[in-house]
């Protein structure tokens, strides 16, 4: 019998790879890298403050905030190179009520090594080692496919349809899900929002053997946003909760992110936060040279046990 010693256990969790009857604490952590590195200097805290194109992913409702069509392309090396992640994000305005997007998420890791006995007969021993029988690929597909409506002044409704296959070697599956977000705008500086995720739970089929199951996620948040007398500035903070309905043990203010940007009269950006407690930096330039409709964005998360991120996104509005 094959078998597979794919990477270190922590690496494979946060996959949430499996062909067996898969814990949904992990079958969906492949979903949660992100998009954007705006955000991820945010901590993650991204879920109200989302204006862009990536809402298609953190929250469809702010489509609705889109005045120009944009494109936002990101590359990230999680776990000192590990795992390749990039995405791809399109949104615009369709009236002054409606707004679409679409986000592709690529994440993969090339050569696992799968392993097999000498001799499969017998035990695992001195004489009897894993010897390397074939090098293969695990790779993650994502489409988010979104809406989203103005329903008054304030508040704003958005939905995203994701369209997921995954694949490890000869193995691939294929699953379906959906997505709700709100945004609500309580006054001119507090902004509310929540998003629902994997509403229905959702399923991805292996070969037609085996299915993993993504458990329906909450996750709220508030941000304030303001002026400030000095080089023209303004600044944004932000904090959300999510909640984790089939593991009521990952909730609350454990995993809390928060996040904070202060801009500088619409060129440089500097940013900061804490993602589920651990803590991220970010710097954004607005203007780029020779293109003044675009900006470039760099975010860089610290992990003592799987090693750094570092996260880049360009985008581009026309």
């Amino acid at each position: 019998m094959r078998r597979a010693f794919i990477l270190p256990a922590a690496l494979f969790i946060c996959l949430g790879t499996g062909q067996g009857n898969a814990s949904e604490n992990y079958a969906g952590d492949f979903l949660s890298l992100g998009a954007g590195a705006r955000a991820l200097g945010m901590g993650n805290s991204f879920v109200v403050v989302t204006d862009g194109a990536v809402s298609s992913y953190h929250n469809p409702a702010g489509l609705v905030r889109l005045k120009v069509r944009e494109f936002n392309f990101m590359h990230s090396e999680q776990f000192a190179g590990l795992i390749n992640y990039n995405t791809v994000s399109f949104g615009m305005p369709l009236s002054e009520d409606l707004a679409m997007g679409l986000t592709l998420l690529h994440s993969g890791i090339g050569n696992i090594k799968y392993t097999r006995l000498w001799d499969r007969s017998k035990p695992i021993s001195e004489d009897n080692r894993p010897e390397i029988a074939s090098r293969e690929d695990a790779t993650d597909y994502v489409l988010f496919c979104s809406a989203a409506k103005k329903l008054s002044g304030n508040a704003a409704v958005g939905g995203s349809l994701k369209i997921i296959r995954r694949a490890i070697g000869p193995d691939t599956a294929f699953g379906f899900g959906i997505d709700l977000g709100l945004h609500y705008r309580i006054s001119g500086n507090w902004t509310a929002g929540i998003m629902a995720r994997d509403i229905t739970g959702t399923t991805i089929a292996w070969d037609g053997k085996a299915n993993d199951r993504i458990a329906a996620t909450i996750e709220a948040g508030c941000a304030y946003a303001d002026e400030m007398p000095f080089f023209g500035g303004a600044y944004i903070l932000t904090a959300s909760i999510p909640y984790f309905g089939d593991t009521p043990d990952v909730k609350g203010t454990g995993t809390m992110n928060i996040g904070g940007e202060y801009r500088i009269r619409e060129l440089v950006a500097v940013r900061a936060g804490s993602a589920a407690g651990t803590g991220t930096i970010g710097l954004g330039i607005m203007r780029l040279p020779l293109i003044s409709t675009s900006s470039l964005d760099y975010a860089y998360l610290s992990d003592d046990g799987l090693d750094s991120t570092h996260r880049v996104s360009m985008t581009v509005r026309f």
